[in-house]
């Protein structure tokens, strides 16, 4: 059955390189220059150029990753025949007029066009039927079963006979098996088959290599995967799906054109084991620390055991931060001996800090530099005719890529880099459980630096690992792009895992297109939030309106090791505020999300809802809408079976849910009072704590001059709310900071946040205004600046708040004279720490302890090692 491949490979070049652009000076043995060493067909191409077969295009490339539309492959397949010569292919045409023609043959194959003697032989043969409708498709790119078909008709394979209703494709891939020339880059029936992939059925026909083959029964299941996401099947194809109309919402799926089945989707089956740890191995095993303490507070997170980065970390013994373009490391306990011991002087110069994680001996620290990639200018047509160009692109263009570093922090005092990686992409966040971190990158697709020439090499994202050489490479190749069906941007989403602890493995990623707006992670499942605008369809009396819809999808990933499995997505209408807007319980997904505008006093205005989706299906059970009309959320925070949500406009309605049944979850109780809050903590499961500003309603006169409905805001207030009745909630303490300019980092940063309920301890950096004539100043009126650094609080549910004391970094009143404190920026207090009985101040240049017991400062150290007398601070800086 091998007999006819001779002379098929012997025209394999001529019909499939070389039939427009023959390039005869790429000499045996030289690589081609897009056919890397992990390409996985490279041994099959490398066969046929070695052979003579293919010699590539004038540019020294192979195009591995490209399709072979219809037309090429009949050629291919036609000149194989053993009966092929030139005046076959004459013959075919030449007695034939146009009514003739197009009555036996297909009537979208013109007589002259250069394939229509080729398919005019196939047709004879029998090797082609074309479609139903009598068109042939010539420049529809070929998919694997009709590949399997064609080759195994052309080639005289043997084939069973269809039995019963099975699909008329599946002999010919039997036949296919049986020569194991099934590669296993082919995902499904209906892929569209690449040259790479073209050159491994051939090479694997002909020499019989000993080759792992995909089998019918693996491809099959495969096929009818229901939880996977469909995928690019070549760089072709990739460009179509750029190119699409996104002026509506669609449900794109790739092989629409194609008769044959794809897999639907429908729920995805359950996980049988969950993740079981402690939050200290979650979030910062410390037993390799020497001599510190085991009490000791750790990053203000959102789930327990799900660790975030953050700028300053401790872990009992040493406070780990970002200073500038350094990472510094300072002895902290105990507080009296606290000394700067190492400073990490990372080895790139364009790389810029902004986050780190702690898990026992090791450090990782991720930030951002910029790169200049450079791309030659070489247009060129895949499928014939003159030579084009979208558009030219410029000879070098620049990128941001997250960076990343681990270290080896055993010796303190030394650390030592282990390893580097670099994602192109813009970081949006990053989680960890237990040994494994898992990055969430968006990278805008540079469409109009797409050349015919090598879109493969200039619009898909590069990345280096020092654990595998430290050159760039692809992150993927066209053929590993998964898309999501309704993604409505030209963007990827680029989400990978890292196992710390694995210093040689591989670094799992998924490229998508897609977007992402904010993430949520419980320990077994990512969920990825990104806003959907689409147009559709509304009936108003008689009429039907065309309307613009705000919504969000969200995107389920399984989360096993450092891997990281696309499970399924929802939809649900609005957007959401921020990463506490979601929530996972008891196998269900909560997400709150705010409609409408805003700013608006008619039928758009906006309005707030609460919804409850099975995290399997993604689909919603339950949901409460239409929530405080003409408002929107500024906080949300889930507890468990409650759920707590803050919305505004001129007073605070806070909400309280019972999300207990999934189907029909309700608001139990509200309470309306002055202003609002931006970030709820659980206090305990009868009171939360609320970090926001007071308000004070605009006069009716500013509101009809802005023909608005609002309050002014005002100074920071903390209130602690007692829901132990959950019909009728109340605000019981309340605690006023400042006036109108007061700012804290934690209104909009959780993780800024040192709360600890055993020690009653409340702490966090804030920036005190005042204004000097409160009986004259306007609701509106900033006051002037006053202090910066931190209030200390005790707090307890039966007597309130208590300001214990105010630290500051700030030596003297200068910093305040002028009104620009920014100039100060080094002394700001980003964040609070406790070790033992000792308490920490931390801003960019200073490190402060005190004694917890006594109030007593302890220490106070500059960040170049200098270490500093105490001196006298406004307001009291000791408690």
């Amino acid at each position: 059955m091998k007999k006819y491949f001779k002379k098929f490979l012997s025209i394999l070049h001529i019909a499939l390189f070389l039939v427009h652009m023959p390039y005869l000076a790429n000499a045996l043995g030289v690589t081609f220059s897009d056919v890397s060493e992990e390409h996985e067909n490279k041994s099959a191409i490398e066969y046929l150029r070695n052979e003579g077969i293919v010699q590539g295009y004038e540019n020294g490339q192979f195009k591995p990753d490209y399709t072979i539309n219809r037309a090429e492959f009949i050629k291919i397949v036609a000149g194989s025949l053993e009966s092929f010569s030139q005046q076959k292919l004459d013959d075919c045409v030449k007695d034939k007029d146009l009514k003739n023609w197009t009555s036996m043959y297909f009537e979208d194959i013109p007589m002259d066009a250069w394939f229509a003697s080729y398919i005019c032989v196939a047709k004879e043969l029998g090797i082609v039927d074309g479609y139903p409708d009598g068109t042939f498709k010539p420049a529809q790119d070929v998919n694997f079963v009709e590949a399997s078909k064609i080759v195994a008709n052309a080639q005289g394979l043997k084939t069973a006979e269809q039995s019963g209703d099975e699909d008329w494709y599946i002999r010919y891939v039997k036949s296919l098996e049986t020569e194991s020339a099934i590669p296993e880059s082919i995902r499904s029936f209906g892929k569209r088959i690449t040259r790479g992939e073209m050159a491994e059925v051939v090479f694997r026909v002909k020499e019989d290599p000993k080759k792992e083959s995909l089998s019918l029964t693996k491809l099959t299941d495969r096929n009818s995967r229901e939880n996977e996401l469909p995928q690019i099947d070549s760089c072709n194809a990739l460009i179509e799906k750029l190119e699409l109309d996104r002026d509506q919402e669609r449900y794109y799926e790739m092989e629409e054109d194609m008769a044959i089945p794809l897999a639907s989707p429908s729920p995805t089956t359950t996980r049988s084991e969950s993740k079981s740890m402690t939050q200290n191995e979650a979030v910062a095993d410390t037993s390799g620390a020497s001599a510190g303490s085991d009490d000791f507070s750790q990053t203000n997170l959102q789930v327990k055991g799900v660790d975030e980065a953050d700028i300053i970390k401790n872990d009992g013994k040493y406070i780990y931060m970002i200073r500038g373009k350094t990472v510094k490391i300072i002895d902290a306990f105990p507080a009296g001996q606290m000394k700067e011991i190492a400073t990490i002087e990372l080895d790139d110069d364009d790389f810029n800090p902004s986050e780190i994680y702690i898990d026992k001996d090791q450090m990782v620290i991720i930030g951002s530099v910029y790169r200049s990639r450079t791309m030659p200018v070489e247009p060129f047509n895949p499928i014939g005719g003159p030579a084009t160009s979208r558009m030219i692109a410029p000879q070098s263009f620049g990128s941001s890529r997250m960076k990343t570093y681990l270290y080896d922090i055993s010796n303190r005092s030394n650390p030592k880099r282990q390893r580097a990686i670099e994602m192109e992409g813009n970081y949006q966040s990053s989680r960890k459980v237990g040994k494994n971190v898992y990055f969430v990158l968006n990278q805008y697709i540079p469409y109009y630096r797409i050349q015919d020439d090598q879109p493969a090499d200039i619009i898909i994202p590069q990345f280096k690992d020092s654990a595998h050489g430290n050159e760039d490479m692809p992150m993927t190749r066209c053929t590993g792009i998964q898309y999501f069906p309704r993604f409505s941007e030209r963007n990827y989403l680029i989400v990978a895992g890292l196992d710390i602890s694995d210093l040689d493995g591989d670094l799992n990623r998924r490229v998508i297109l897609g977007n992402s707006q904010n993430i949520y992670a419980s320990r077994e499942n990512l969920y990825v939030a990104a806003p959907h605008y689409f147009k559709g369809e509304r009936t108003v009396g008689r009429d039907i309106v065309i309307e613009e819809t705000n919504g969000t999808l969200i995107y389920r990933f399984s989360l096993n090791d450092d891997e990281i499995e696309y499970q399924n997505q929802g939809f649900v209408p609005g957007n959401i505020l921020n990463q506490f807007s979601m929530d996972e319980y008891d196998d269900h997904f909560r997400i709150a999300t705010t409609q409408g505008n805003f700013w608006s006093n008619g039928q758009d205005k906006s309005f707030s809802n609460m919804f409850v989706l099975d995290n399997q299906t993604m689909n919603i059970k339950g949901k409460v809408t239409e929530i405080a009309p003409g408002e929107r959320i500024y906080s949300v925070r889930f507890m468990g079976a409650k759920a707590y949500m803050v919305t505004f406009k001129k007073v605070d309605p806070l909400f309280v849910f019972d999300v207990s049944d999934h189907t029909n979850p309700k608001i139990l109780g509200k309470l309306k009072i002055p202003g609002y809050s931006d970030y709820i903590h659980p206090y305990d499961e009868n009171h939360i704590i609320g970090f926001g500003k007071d308000a004070v309603e605009a006069s009716n006169d500013m509101q009809e001059s802005r023909n608005l409905d609002f309050a002014w805001y005002q100074g920071m207030k903390i209130a602690l709310f007692d829901v132990s009745d959950v019909e009728n909630p109340k605000e019981k303490f309340v605690e006023m900071i400042g006036d109108r300019g007061t700012e804290s980092e934690v209104l909009h940063n959780h993780k800024a946040l040192l709360f600890d309920k055993e020690k009653n301890l409340l702490a966090f950096p804030v920036t005190v205004h005042e204004i000097k004539d409160k009986e004259n100043a306007a609701p509106n009126s900033y006051g002037e600046p006053v202090f910066q650094g931190a209030y200390v609080y005790s707090i307890d549910k039966d007597t309130g708040f208590e300001l214990r004391g105010k630290v500051t970094h700030m030596e003297d009143d200068s910093a305040f004279e002028n009104g620009n404190i920014w100039q100060y920026s080094g002394r700001m207090i980003q964040r609070l720490l406790y070790i033992g009985e000792y308490l920490y101040s931390i801003s960019p240049d200073y490190v402060r302890s005190y004694d917890l017991k006594t109030t007593d400062s302890k220490k106070f150290i500059k960040l170049s090692g200098e270490q500093k007398e105490d001196v006298n601070y406004i307001d009291e800086v000791i408690f």
